[in-house]
């Protein structure tokens, strides 16, 4: 059974949201453009009644001009972070759903139209773009924040050595250093997130699967003595069997997140448009005045 927040406290909360200057980016926590606002005190704008359609109108106007995050990828490739599809305008699109069934006005009918024909155009399949695994799905992949980072290690001829993945978050955030070890033919290793300002080393490690210092056996041992307090490292030898490298030679790596299609991300941006449908077919009349893609 699902229970309605009390009145009182949807209006404070959107008592307190319509206090917010008009350049605040509702949902993110920062002003779209902080320099008007920065020292200037502003008095909350008289609303008679916060819960109102007014109320609402007003906050979706607000947040990029009624857009909301229409125009957005559900990866990093429009904003540098992923997952506002899921986390952003699936929310946006619930809100115009319930806004329809509270008041029977199509214009929130045809704002979700509007915005999910946006939405679907940025599918993977439609964009042409790939999963980790080379896929191209119906779907909204994500990266990073989300996802496992990335690096590969080469020696001294360009030849792939050592795949150094990392499954703390912010990944994209993470850099490998590759610096000589103490003799010759070893390397040691700092692994460093700058979103949670993390570091994890390993000294003296050995490109040879017969030495105690192999560096998969090293890293896998850290794996579990550092989590989940460090950075999460693993190693994965990219050789084929009997293959001679040298050392990684000394380099400074940036990684980077795979994408991969998430479940709840794809209920989470799905469900507004289960919601759409259950409207239409509850209600074909309203296909009349709506403006339906074919």
């Amino acid at each position: 059974m699902s229970v309605r927040p009390e009145t009182a406290s949807r209006r404070r909360f959107l008592g307190g949201a319509l206090a917010l200057p008009t350049g605040f980016v509702a949902g993110s926590g920062l002003l779209a453009d902080p320099g008007p606002w920065i020292g200037v005190a502003h008095a909350a704008p008289a609303i008679a009644d916060p819960t109102s359609r007014a109320a609402f109108d007003e906050l979706d106007l607000a947040f990029n001009d009624g857009h909301g995050y229409r125009d957005e990828t559900n990866d990093k490739d429009s904003s540098g972070l992923s997952g506002k599809l899921a986390w952003g305008e699936a929310y946006v699109l619930q809100a115009y759903a319930l806004m329809y069934e509270a008041h029977g006005d199509t214009h929130y009918l045809d704002k979700m139209v509007d915005h999910l024909d946006r939405v679907l155009a940025n599918r993977d399949s439609e964009r042409g773009v790939s999963d980790h695994a080379g896929h191209s799905h119906p779907a909204w992949r994500a990266d990073d924040p989300y996802t496992v980072g990335y690096a590969t290690l080469t020696d001294a001829d360009g030849a792939p050595v050592f795949e150094i993945r990392s499954a703390l978050a912010y990944a994209d955030s993470c850099t490998v250093s590759v610096t000589p070890g103490s003799a010759p033919g070893l390397f040691s290793l700092d692994i460093e997130n700058a979103q949670y300002d993390r570091v994890t080393s390993h000294r003296d490690l050995s490109a040879d699967p017969e030495s105690p210092d192999y560096a998969v056996t090293r890293l896998t041992e850290g794996f579990h003595a550092e989590a989940p307090a460090r950075v999460l490292v693993t190693v994965r030898d990219l050789r084929e069997s009997g293959q001679q490298t040298g050392a990684p030679q000394p380099d400074t790596l940036t990684l980077e997140s795979r994408p991969y299609v998430f479940e709840v991300h794809t209920g989470q941006i799905v469900l507004p448009m289960v919601q759409f449908a259950r409207i239409v077919f509850a209600d074909p009349g309203v296909t009349e005045t709506v403006q339906l893609s074919a």
